[in-house]
């Protein structure tokens, strides 16, 4: 992305090209998704992933390398679609010591993901907020 910056920088502005990045990645994620989702509509999921990962971006103050928000983009267009199909991601570790140790990430999101529970008739599992806290853990 610093050589793109490099290259747009006589046409756009640091705004601008935030906007280009950000299209760039969704339009990135858009392909990869496409070929993942079975019922739902690739474009309407991506939309509201985006909203999402802006919320935690902010909530967080932790903005998120290009690489990883594609990554999480994917995963959170996939989950939704697994939360309507009922195929959620089983637990690898008891959720008792994380529920106490993370109960503000875990309000965070349920609060954040609270539109997209609410569109698509879903409940985010304490098993899916583990996954997304590691993935942001890990890949900041």
């Amino acid at each position: 992305m610093n050589e793109l910056k490099k290259v747009t920088r006589e046409f756009c502005n640091d705004d601008e090209f935030d906007i280009l990045k950000q299209n760039i990645i969704k339009n990135f994620t858009l392909n990869n998704i496409v070929n993942h989702l079975t019922i739902l509509n690739a474009e309407k999921v991506l939309d509201d992933v985006e909203y999402l990962v802006e919320q935690m971006e902010e909530h967080l103050s932790k903005p998120l390398l290009p690489a990883s928000k594609v990554g999480l983009y994917v995963h959170l267009s996939c989950l939704i679609e697994r939360l309507i199909l009922k195929n959620e991601v089983q637990l690898i570790e008891d959720p008792v010591d994380f529920i106490e140790q993370h109960e503000d990430f875990i309000n965070l999101v349920r609060e954040i993901f609270s539109v997209v529970e609410l569109n698509y008739s879903v409940e985010i599992p304490v098993s899916e907020i583990i996954y997304i806290f590691n993935y942001i853990e890990n890949y900041l």
